[in-house]
């Protein structure tokens, strides 16, 4: 069973599985960047995202939720932030043991749904504020993960080409928010985040277990939301810039191993009729041990210590990241440059097509085995208005020509470059070997 019920503010979505003996209900709140978004918003919802789940009116500290949750035979409860397209989502999941599987004469979805009303309807707030010391440690922690994903080289890089590549538009702004605009978040202002968030951003609950309908009863009486004001649009776009010229980033610190990633518009997106076509293009080209990249840049050439390539289809881009020595970098480049231009001139066999799109195809069985790779699926089905099913994924990718992967290797367009190296590179020995 997989249905899908307008509730009073929100989406409850129904999927039933008796693979699993928990129950697991994922609350998922979209806001919209256009117009609402900047980059202090979005810092702000990540702050109220992790700070909701620290306490309610009824349950003020995060010990008296903590025994709660240990009522609930050891349920399990999280937020996490992130991004899809044009979307800035905040999650909220709560994890609850199916009590057909427990010598209990009680209804724990009940008490489940109970505890995420008041998560997200009547959080700690007290005088109009939420509580300040906790707002100042989430904050904290925040910042720490901040700057935990600096200090991974190969995230930072990835995310400093988004940077540059969508600076002045979405693609640009990150899900976790920025350090520097910290100081102007407080337990005040979040009250104003928070009411933004009830009343604008689209709502979708997603249920995973072993369940049937008559839990809709449930979740009408016990959750309710205020209706969105604004028709659902879709997430996903076709990323875009006005600028004419390639982007050519060089950025140098204290590191041996240099990371370089390039963007590319794919010139398609999770909304195009051809996006299956590219996403088995981008892993032909980079997404697994027998791709073109991994197989002549890494294996038979030894220029990288890593390569991939991915399609990123709710912004329309496609990357490509790896790990190189710094005197590889002119080398690596023109490489990859003629592995795509390889393809563009259709040097593709039965057999390498043929292998990719059974990985392609085997992964989305996969999804059935895992509550948030059900969600996971469902929720960006959702989001871009589709009814598509994975075996309807599944036959996209069968699908799939060697013309179709032609076409989509011709389409894209190189944007930005972004190379992370050592300080001992020298970009005038670059500039002379041009």
């Amino acid at each position: 069973m997989n249905k899908i019920y307008q509730m009073n503010g929100y989406q409850l979505h129904l999927i039933s599985s008796k693979k699993f003996k928990d129950i697991t209900i994922s609350v998922r709140f979209k806001g919209r960047f256009k117009g609402r978004f900047t980059r202090e918003t979005v810092t702000s919802r990540s702050v109220l995202g992790f700070l909701m789940i620290t306490g309610t009116m009824k349950h003020p500290t995060q010990k008296d939720l903590s025994r709660t949750l240990e009522d609930l035979y050891g349920a399990n409860l999280s937020a996490n932030i992130s991004s899809a397209g044009k979307g800035h989502i905040i999650t909220f999941k709560n994890t609850c043991v199916n009590q057909e599987f427990l010598p209990i004469n009680e209804n724990l979805l009940i008490k489940q749904v109970d505890l995420l009303n008041e998560l997200l309807n009547h959080p700690y707030i007290v005088d109009g504020h939420f509580d300040e010391e906790m707002t100042e440690l989430k904050k904290q922690e925040i910042t720490y993960r901040i700057m935990a994903d600096m200090d991974d080289k190969m995230g930072y890089a990835f995310d400093r080409m988004v940077d540059y590549m969508g600076r002045g538009s979405v693609l640009g702004l990150r899900s976790t928010g920025y350090i520097e605009d910290m100081e102007n978040i407080n337990a005040y202002t979040l009250v104003e985040t928070y009411k933004d968030m009830i009343q604008n951003d689209d709502k979708h609950v997603y249920v995973v277990g072993d369940i049937d309908e008559s839990i809709v009863s449930i979740f009408k009486e016990k959750l309710q939301f205020p209706e969105v004001k604004h028709e659902p649009y879709p997430s996903a776009y076709m990323y875009q810039n006005n600028r004419k010229h390639l982007l050519d980033i060089i950025e140098k610190q204290d590191i041996v191993q240099s990371k370089l990633v390039m963007g590319y518009k794919a010139n398609c997106c999770a909304l195009s009729d051809n996006t299956a076509s590219m996403s088995v293009f981008s892993n032909l080209l980079g997404g697994y041990s027998q791709s073109r990249l991994f197989q002549v840049v890494r294996e038979k050439n030894s220029l990288c210590y890593f390569i991939h390539s991915s399609y990123d289809p709710m912004n329309g881009i496609m990357t490509i990241a790896a790990g190189i020595d710094m005197n590889n970098y002119d080398k690596t480049k023109e490489l990859i440059g003629k592995q795509i231009k390889d393809l563009q001139e259709g040097h593709i066999t039965d057999e390498e097509l043929s292998m990719v799109k059974t990985m392609l195809i085997n992964a989305l069985s996969k999804v059935d085995d895992d509550p948030d790779a059900i969600i996971s699926f469902n929720w960006r089905r959702d989001i871009i208005n589709s009814q598509d099913t994975i075996e309807d994924k599944q036959n996209a990718i069968r699908n799939v020509t060697k013309e179709d992967v032609i076409k989509c290797a011709q389409s894209i367009e190189l944007d930005t470059i972004y190379f992370l190296t050592g300080k001992e590179f020298y970009e005038e020995n670059l500039l002379s070997n041009n």
